[in-house]
């Protein structure tokens, strides 16, 4: 491709056919406070012995926490964070990672929950963690109806409880008929994806994580 068409830089990743996400568990928004806690740094080093963060990490800019008009809907959990973390490994990893938090240590549905994924990578089949304890990942062996019952939900674990109930206000006072549509954004009226008809299939990956090679 580059000899024929040398002006052009190549396709990367290449278009594909099936969401390269999904075998993504969680795109962790790492708080800058974390790293200094005794736990912070042998996690994450834990992480990257055992191949369990992902290929790529995404360092957030030094301006992300103060760059604001007060008008922007940037979760105030992202403007705290140092980077964003793509894991794979499952539940358990996800839960250890959870619990290492000190924003999710002690969390239940009698809270506000604070947010902590990015959205800009989120799976098309991600929820947050158990709504009962914040440290534990939704468990895969539920069904879709079942995670929306004991599962924060896809926009509750990006803006949080609290921002998502503002950005909604605002979404149904500018747009009342819901002409503007986006699966699983904020204000989705659509079909929930415990009642859409499809399903994930299982998928082989060479590489498990974002940009992998999926079958």
């Amino acid at each position: 491709h580059m000899n024929q068409y040398p002006t052009q830089l190549p396709d990367n990743p290449t278009p594909a056919t099936f969401p390269d996400t999904y075998p993504v568990d969680w795109n962790a928004l790492v708080p800058v406070d974390w790293l200094y806690l005794e736990r912070g740094i042998p996690t994450l080093l834990a992480l990257v012995k055992g191949g369990l963060g992902g290929p790529s990490t995404y360092i957030l800019g030094a301006q992300t926490a103060v760059s604001d008009d007060g008008l922007t809907s940037v979760p105030d959990f992202q403007r705290k964070a140092g980077f964003m973390l793509f894991l794979t490994g499952g539940e358990l990893v996800e839960s250890f990672v959870r619990g290492s938090f000190e924003e999710y240590i002690g969390g239940n549905s009698s809270k506000a929950f604070p947010g902590g994924s990015n959205y800009n990578h989120l799976s098309a089949i991600a929820y947050g963690p158990l709504k009962d304890d914040w440290t534990k990942a939704c468990p895969d062996s539920l069904s879709d109806f079942e995670k929306t019952q004991q599962c924060v939900s896809l926009q509750e674990s990006v803006w949080g409880t609290e921002q998502l109930a503002q950005l909604e206000e605002v979404k149904e006072k500018a747009d009342p008929d819901h002409l503007f549509q986006c699966v699983d954004c904020v204000g989705f009226k659509g079909i929930h994806r415990s009642h859409r008809p499809w399903k994930p299939k299982p998928i082989f990956c060479l590489l498990p994580g974002y940009a992998a090679s999926c079958y």
